[in-house]
């Protein structure tokens, strides 16, 4: 079938397939957007499908689209390694592991280079096809290729999980964590711990 990823002005990027339901409409087909990747010869799978139902070991190349920048990303990354005979790792910033605290940067960025992941920054994907994947640079606007692409896995930008915000309106509610916006563990612990003592 067919998912179109979609850049919003912010830059976030939003997956879709038809039978999607967009606020008050249904998406029915996809004929024409900035991108479009075409699935019909390698899986697509977001990194949380790909945390519940990793494929088989297939070896051959894996793409990992990165554009959250968090811990699981790069655990992920690790998982494809061990599954893949080579592993490229896009991302439209300037580097990666923007999203974790320093001293953990590095170990990913050793992780990483001691299993070959293949890292190209300043990149988004523009086409998946028939195992073949193009990409541009975000800056030059120059695009390339791989070949014989197995899995293409994408990381997006995580959102705020404020489900039982609204059921719970009529209590006086402290939001923490991915409450209040998409946080590390780290980050939600102090925030519950201050409203534990405030409390």
């Amino acid at each position: 079938g067919w998912l179109v990823f979609a850049y919003s002005p912010t830059g976030h990027l939003h997956a879709y397939r038809p039978g999607d339901r967009l606020f008050d409409a249904i998406v029915r087909s996809i004929q024409s957007t900035d991108v479009v990747l075409e699935t019909s010869e390698g899986p697509l799978l977001s990194i949380r499908e790909y945390a519940r139902e990793a494929p088989p070991t297939r070896g051959g190349t894996a793409v990992l689209y990165d554009h959250d920048h968090g811990a699981a990303t790069y655990a992920a990354a690790e998982a494809l390694a061990a599954a893949h005979s080579r592993v490229v790792l896009i991302t439209p910033r300037t580097q990666i592991a923007q999203a974790v605290n320093y001293c953990s940067a590095i170990g990913v960025h050793r992780r990483l280079r001691r299993l070959g992941v293949e890292i190209v920054t300043g990149a988004r994907p523009l086409a998946f096809a028939r195992g073949r994947l193009r990409y541009e640079d975000v800056f030059s606007r120059r695009s390339a290729e791989l070949d014989e692409v197995a899995l293409l896995v994408y990381a997006t930008p995580r959102c705020v999980r404020d489900e039982l915000a609204a059921p719970l309106a009529q209590l006086e509610c402290r939001l923490i964590g991915d409450c209040m916006a998409p946080r590390n563990l780290m980050i939600a612990i102090h925030e519950g711990q201050a409203v534990g003592n405030a409390l």
